[in-house]
């Protein structure tokens, strides 16, 4: 089990070719991306002083195609295919012009639905179509959680996820406005990216808290037209000169809570102001236009409206989304499309490389953790091994200082059944063979089925009780060694699954089941040597029956030779009684030899059974080890 974890591990291991080949394509991406900007005196000059990034054409189409090339080497990086799409989505974008792209994001509760109608409202309109399509643009569930696309428009309509309206914002800066309701990151960072001026919206009651706010804090920390707007969502109840006062307190606030989080090198402008009090103020003003009142009520109400929208500093961040772009960004190239395309490609390039240097980073991380807990899973089949190897030892005695391997536990046990064994044939000594050769059989059984290897038995038994144990305490290290967190490239459900089902199968099996394992040859053994049809205690019982018969024979024959050759005359009284007992001692001395060298063959037999059962013994102890482990 332990090994299988270590082969699966180190197969895994073998993503880091891709990652050394992903640092040299991020070398040579970056170093394309730090090439100098257009060759125009000009627009370098004046791009330079606002502090943005390359806006070459080559430079964006070569660094794009170079992280999309990286990137689908990189399949198996987090997120890779994300920022693949991303950057895929970019390439087609530069091949045709479009006006620039203000993408407006926060919440259902910050107040962002009322700064997109503030700056599209059109004070002096009248026309009720118009603004029937604006205050009912994200009417519905549906058409609230989808981006919706504002393009400036005469006809004032609706076509599925655009809206066209007749706006003097987007009309004198030549923007559209896309905007973002969906409080999760992931769903709104695609159209993000693809956007030119980044507005995020928060109030002034949540701050930083505000769900999903810091993943986008982080990821468009850069960008060189990224804004946090901070709405206040109630009047402070001071007088509205002191408004300003209290919006530059909470940005200067907000530059100071940033700092600590995206450190010193973020470029997001941080502006302040009301949304509700901009909105008030537009209705005060088309109130008074729209009343029959006195021209002074109306000059008060124009004064009230006047002041209030100034207070909600809507006209500061409207004024720096409008100049956000200088004219030399918006001249177009040789290849059709404006500078500011380029320049918002290069920043989806830059943050595609960058998450992709980190993802290789995370990468790299992982395989040294993982490599760590290859180290560690070997030590763990090391400490397996010696533990299978100790256990012998532990099982015949836990003070024992010397090790015993399985073989010597064996022939130690084995040692005192051959002790047995030979005690109860010594009870069949030659001279006593003639009167209990019928009962060597039963005696030899006997002592085989009472007392062999049944110390051998007794120890295996401790050892079944000992490899559950080690199976239960080692189990929980192999598991923990091979189980990665969900997000890292090694994590492997299958890989654990597999090693579930071997565990399971393993702890299903019973302990009775193992010992049966473990004992099952010391019972083939025990039957091999007391089979009375073919074994050495038959084999030795049928030569002493041999021999007796024998030995009679050839006694009474010399006997009875020596008897007629006295009747006969043939021998005197003395010869035959010389022939006769020499006949009867040569007898003897033949069946004596010939049970001494039955004893040895017996002995033989049963040196052969042992190795037999040794052999045995410790190739099931080390399946049963394995299949445990």
């Amino acid at each position: 089990m332990v090994s299988q974890a270590y082969r699966a591990i180190r197969n895994s291991c073998r993503i880091l070719g891709a990652n050394q080949l992903s640092l040299r394509s991020l070398s040579s991406a970056s170093a394309v991306a730090k090439k100098p900007a257009h060759s125009d005196a000009s627009v370098t000059k004046e791009v330079g002083a606002a502090g943005f990034t390359s806006t070459s054409p080559l430079s964006a189409s070569s660094v794009l195609k170079s992280s999309a090339d990286l990137l689908s080497r990189c399949v198996e990086l987090p997120d890779s295919t994300f920022w693949l799409d991303r950057v895929e989505a970019s390439l087609r974008d530069i091949q045709r012009p479009r006006p620039p792209t203000i993408a407006i994001w926060g919440d259902s509760k910050s107040g962002a639905t009322d700064l997109v109608t503030a700056l599209l409202e059109d004070p002096l309109s009248d026309d009720s179509q118009r603004r029937t399509a604006l205050h009912g643009r994200l009417d519905g569930d549906s058409v609230q959680q989808s981006p919706l696309r504002i393009r400036f428009g005469a006809d004032n309509r609706r076509l599925n996820n655009e809206l066209h309206l007749g706006s003097p914002f987007l009309q004198r800066s030549g923007t559209e406005i896309v905007e973002l309701n969906d409080s999760d990151p992931s769903n709104v960072l695609p159209h993000l990216l693809l956007s030119d001026i980044i507005v995020l919206v928060t109030d002034n009651v949540r701050y930083l808290n505000q769900p999903g706010l810091l993943p986008l804090l982080h990821q468009f920390s850069r960008h060189p037209r990224a804004y946090l707007f901070v709405n206040r969502l109630s009047s402070s109840g001071s007088a509205l000169q002191e408004e300003n006062h209290i919006d530059s307190t909470i940005t200067r606030l907000f530059e100071d809570s940033l700092q600590p989080i995206l450190h010193d090198s973020y470029r997001i402008k941080v502006y302040s102001g009301s949304s509700d009090l901009a909105i008030e103020a537009i209705e005060i003003f088309r109130d008074a236009v729209n009343s029959e009142t006195s021209p002074s009520s109306k000059a008060a109400a124009l004064d009230t409206y006047q002041a209030k929208y100034l207070a909600s500093r809507l006209t500061m961040l409207a004024s720096q989304i409008s100049t956000s772009i200088p004219p030399a960004l918006q001249r177009h190239t040789a290849e059709g499309c404006p500078l500011y395309q380029y320049q918002s490609a290069n920043f989806l390039a830059s943050s595609a490389l960058h998450a992709c240097e980190e993802s290789v980073a995370s990468v790299e991380m992982q395989i040294a953790q993982a490599q760590e807990r290859v180290e560690h899973i070997k030590d763990i089949s090391d400490h397996v091994a010696q533990e299978l190897h100790n256990i012998p030892r532990k099982a015949q005695s836990p003070t024992l200082s010397q090790e015993a391997s399985i073989e010597q536990l064996v022939r130690e046990s084995l040692q005192e059944s051959s002790q047995q064994a030979e005690y109860a044939l010594q009870q069949f000594s030659w001279w006593k063979l003639p009167w209990k050769v019928d009962d060597l059989q039963d005696r030899m059984i006997d002592a085989v089925l009472d007392h062999y290897a049944k110390e051998l038995e007794r120890k295996l038994l401790v050892l079944s009780g000992a490899l559950v144990m080690e199976q239960a305490r080692l189990w929980q290290e192999t598991k923990e060694a091979v189980t990665f967190p969900s997000e890292s490239v090694f994590s492997s459900r299958l890989l654990i699954n597999s090693l579930d089902q071997m565990h399971k199968e393993a702890a299903h099996r019973p302990q009775d089941h193992i010992s049966h394992e473990l004992t099952k040859p010391i019972e083939y053994r025990r039957a091999q040597l007391s089979n009375p049809v073919a074994s050495p205690v038959s084999y030795l019982y049928l030569r002493a029956q041999n021999l007796v018969s024998s030995t009679y024979i050839i006694g009474f024959s010399s006997v009875g030779g020596a008897w007629g050759a006295w009747i006969t005359d043939y021998a005197s009284t003395e010869m035959a009684l010389g022939i006769g007992g020499l006949g009867v001692a040569g007898a003897v001395r033949w069946c004596v030899g010939r049970w001494n060298k039955t004893k040895k063959r017996f002995w033989a037999d049963w040196n052969r059974v042992e190795e037999g059962l040794e052999r045995d013994i410790k190739v099931e102890f080390c399946c049963t080890s394995l299949a445990r482990y």
